[in-house]
């Protein structure tokens, strides 16, 4: 399973993408900026955010040996850096266009070429080592080139465009193949890191690309077999609600995982296709997902101008993300209020009438649910109990054992361990006694959001379920 285990806010505009390396994780936003952090408590360094840029930056890469950072542009361009933990430098800038956007990067395997894809559907190869154009090329004639990957052993390349088709370049032939695969616009393509090390080495790779058609599609690169059929479609992973921003596989290769426009990110098994897991981690659209080095994280940024870091079950959380020289609550500022809303609570709508009622950290502690509900204007039973129950444990009063257990386990109405969560219409889980309570007052509305619910259906979650005895094992035994 996974956690959520902090929220890094900072950009002001929408974050386009993000990457890790052992060391270092990054993000990059339509604000101009990219922002760097630790890979392991998620602190951002000192020189971050890194403000160099005139137009939003589209996507950040790191290469395989973690050494170099790329940074794909709005104004055409991609630069290099190398990051340290006092200071970046950037190594080159690659002048892709100057007219159209760069939307991609990509590194070969072994860090000495970097492709770029431009909003005019052509590519750029660049030597890293003599910092120069090697060739440019109408890749896709009609569209946006939104994907890139080199094979494991980088002698295809492989880019994919808005307008669905995926195309083969021969690296050694230096030549590409007319015959793109038809996959209805394509928004990312990876690698499994590890398909190959087990099935047939020299010959077969397993391909996951995302798409507008609301797909991940997994497919067999055999670069034995004469093209086309190099590329053959192995199956297609059906479930997200919206087009597919962005995939990426775990450390085995076991897992993909992809986020969406529906908000969610889907965790599967690479192999037998079957959805593992449904994350709701942001407000809107998601734009891309990155696992960690280690295996031990999973990062997703959005249109909410959040990145949304999530722990894999079975690592420890000694980091989360809270900084750890904040000042005693009764001293926050009302800012400092309302970044606890926004950063932790994932409240932010509340901010504004928290800062027009002047909540500092003083206020802040004498709250309950009747001044959230008259004076605040916080209808939703479930975001008041939330409220309320986080100020408690910020004053480090007793917390019972259900509060010590993960948000996600819990009924938003009672606030209490559930012991039959059942998924309600809002997407929202419930206790099901207590939804069933709130549903024999009358009322229609969603306690979560106050607005109308569809219907009353209430499905077992299964998922949730599970997990809640396993943390309630882990906690007794």
């Amino acid at each position: 399973s996974m956690l959520s285990i902090c929220r890094l806010g900072g950009h002001t505009k929408e974050v386009n993408s993000c990457t890790f390396s052992t060391q270092y994780f990054v993000t990059c936003s339509g604000d101009k900026t990219l922002r760097v952090y630790s890979a392991t408590t998620f602190t951002e360094l000192p020189y971050s955010p890194i403000k160099i840029f005139k137009y939003g930056v589209n996507f950040v890469k790191f290469d395989k040996s973690g050494s170099l950072l790329a940074s794909a542009c709005s104004d055409g361009k991609a630069h290099l850096f190398q990051l340290s933990e006092t200071d970046y430098q950037v190594v080159a800038v690659f002048r892709h266009s100057d007219v159209n956007t760069a939307q991609v990067c990509a590194f070969s395997s072994q860090s000495n070429l970097l492709v770029t894809g431009s909003a005019d559907g052509s590519i750029a190869l660049w030597d890293i080592n003599s910092k120069k154009q090697v060739r440019i090329k109408a890749g896709h004639p009609e569209g946006n080139v939104y994907a890139a990957a080199f094979t494991p052993c980088d002698h295809f390349l492989l880019t994919g465009s808005a307008l669905g088709d995926i195309r083969m370049w021969n690296m050694q032939q230096k030549q590409a193949h007319d015959e793109g695969i038809s996959s209805c616009g394509v928004t990312c393509i990876v690698f499994s890191p590890t398909f190959h090390q087990s099935h047939n080495p020299d010959r077969s790779y397993l391909v996951a690309s995302s798409g507008q058609d609301n797909n991940v599609k997994m497919w067999i690169f055999n670069y034995a077999c004469k093209l086309p059929r190099s590329l053959q479609l192995f199956q297609t992973l059906s479930g997200h609600g919206g087009p597919v921003n962005s995939c990426d596989f775990s450390l085995d290769g076991s897992n993909i995982a992809s986020v969406s426009f529906d908000k969610t990110v889907r965790i599967w098994a690479s192999i037998s296709g079957e959805t593992e897991m449904v994350l709701d981690g942001h407000s809107t659209i998601v734009t891309s997902v990155s696992y960690s080095r280690d295996g031990k994280y999973l990062a997703t940024t959005g249109y909410d101008k959040v990145t949304t870091v999530w722990k894999i079950q079975g690592e420890t959380t000694s980091n989360s993300c809270v900084s750890p020289n904040r000042a005693a609550v009764s001293n926050w500022s009302c800012d400092e209020v309302g970044e606890w809303l926004t950063n932790e609570m994932k409240l932010e709508q509340y901010v504004e009438a928290f800062k027009n009622n002047d909540i500092d950290g003083a206020e802040l502690e004498s709250l309950t649910s009747e001044i959230l509900q008259k004076e605040l204007g916080i209808t939703p039973l479930g975001h008041r109990n939330k409220i309320i129950r986080a100020i408690k444990a910020l004053q480090g009063e007793n917390i019972s054992f259900s509060e010590t257990a993960p948000d996600e386990y819990l009924c938003p109405i009672s606030r209490e361990i559930m012991t039959d969560p059942v998924l309600a219409a809002d997407g929202f889980t419930y206790e099901r006694a207590s939804i069933e309570k709130w549903f024999a007052k009358g009322s229609k509305l969603s306690p979560m959001t106050n607005k109308a619910l569809v219907n009353r259906n209430l499905f077992p979650n299964q998922t949730v379920k599970s997990l809640i005895a396993q943390f309630i094992e882990s906690k007794t035994t």
